[in-house]
């Protein structure tokens, strides 16, 4: 996300009083409300673009699933041939 955005995260951080040094990633300069808002953009963004693939690669793999052939479809299928060849 820090290259996405451009900015600079990690290094030192407090957490509830509590002093955490993280590595740093980017080298830009330390991100501002833009830089949250443009994150939560991109990270929605993200998702939805994953959400779609998702459904996609379901939808596909349900269209190249045979359907199993009941009894009642192979008469439905039969009487449906027996009109059309009598009529």
């Amino acid at each position: 996300m820090a290259g996405a955005l451009g900015v600079r995260l990690g290094g030192r951080n407090v957490y509830r009083g509590r002093v955490e040094v993280r590595p740093t990633l980017g080298r830009g300069p330390l991100p501002g409300p833009m830089e949250i808002r443009r994150a939560a953009r991109i990270s929605r963004t993200v998702g939805a673009l994953a959400l779609g693939a998702s459904l996609a690669a379901v939808a596909a793999k349900h269209a190249a699933t045979p359907r199993a052939t009941t009894a009642h479809s192979v008469r439905s299928s039969r009487a449906r041939a027996a009109r059309v060849a009598s009529g």
